[in-house]
């Protein structure tokens, strides 16, 4: 149910044109899909689908903190403790 990837290759291996074809699918089957693109590559992509396009880079000033809860929450719930296991591990 949960499951989370990496795409590793050389320049010009068809990482880019594989992922676009993965999360095309998986898109299709309404699945939650979070890109960490750091060329842009996939703005197209992120446009065609409605997505969110969040500048990440130092002049962005935009961080993300795992350990950060959702609005209105006092304590993290169970798959958010999991994720933090994992992380820390």
């Amino acid at each position: 149910d949960n499951w989370n990837a990496i795409v590793i290759g050389g320049s010009g291996t068809g990482k880019t044109f594989f992922v676009q074809g993965l999360v095309n699918e998986l898109h299709g089957q309404g699945v939650d899909i979070v890109i960490v693109d750091r060329g842009h590559g996939y703005a197209p992509l992120t446009e065609l689908h409605g997505g969110a396009l969040i500048p990440f880079d130092m002049s962005a000033r935009v961080s993300l903190n795992p350990f950060d809860l959702s609005a209105g929450e006092t304590e993290p719930d169970g798959i958010k403790v999991s994720f933090l296991l994992a992380l820390i591990r």
